[in-house]
């Protein structure tokens, strides 16, 4: 089984090797990895290396050519992958069933797709710590299920971005300064309280309000 991302595109580079990709801060890629990180400690370079990441196109965003692009894609996707897609006009492009509350899932001819709103900085509903804590969760049960089957070639690709390898004692510091913070995270209400929320849940992308300030920056779309 592989873990996929899949994303709209990158207006920081065109190389498929920043796809998603964990830097620079602020940007989709690096959001996922914070969120997952919060839950399950996990080094840049892991995040990177372990799930596939894809966007559909280069440059501009276009749903039309996203949903070309969408085509030859999905024939690389084996059974039993199981696929996070970022956001509602990826799972439109996608052509995959609508009906789905964030973070949901649905199981096409063997394999799962995950519907995360995306982690643009306009995009208020990360803006909430329950839902970056579930995000987070779901995320990093995709990455442990993922394997290492795509490690040794995603990592030359990582690393051709800058990341190094965090060593294992200078990562099981980090782990420990986390102290109350990381603790905080941990201690958020469980699964059941977190589906009882579901009910109330919204992915609007249309929603106008104005962005919470700690998601402004730089934009992965």
């Amino acid at each position: 089984m592989t873990a996929v991302i899949i994303g709209m595109t990158n207006p920081h580079s065109e190389d498929p090797a920043m796809a998603l990709y964990p830097h620079p801060e602020g940007s989709a890629g690096w959001r996922l990895w914070k969120m997952m990180d919060a839950v399950y400690p996990t080094a840049k370079l892991d995040y990177a290396t372990r799930f596939r990441r894809i966007n559909l196109l280069t440059g501009e965003w276009s749903l039309p050519l996203a949903r070309k692009a969408a085509g030859p894609l999905l024939d690389t996707i084996a059974l039993g992958d199981e696929v996070v897609v970022l956001g509602n006009e990826t799972w439109e492009a996608l052509e995959l069933p609508v009906r789905i509350i964030p973070l949901g899932k649905v199981v096409v001819k063997g394999t799962t797709y995950y519907k995360f709103p995306h982690t643009s900085g306009r995009n208020r509903y990360y803006n909430d710590e329950m839902n970056r804590w579930w995000a987070g969760s779901l995320l990093a049960q995709i990455y442990k299920r993922g394997g290492d089957d795509r490690v040794s070639h995603n990592e030359k690709q990582a690393r051709r971005g800058g990341l190094a390898r965090t060593s294992a004692h200078s990562y099981d510091r980090s782990r420990r300064s986390r102290g109350k913070d990381y603790q905080q995270v941990r201690a958020l209400p469980q699964r059941q309280q977190v589906r009882d929320q579901y009910s109330n849940l919204r992915d609007d992308p249309d929603d106008e309000r104005p962005p919470d300030s700690s998601y402004e920056g730089m934009r992965d779309r």
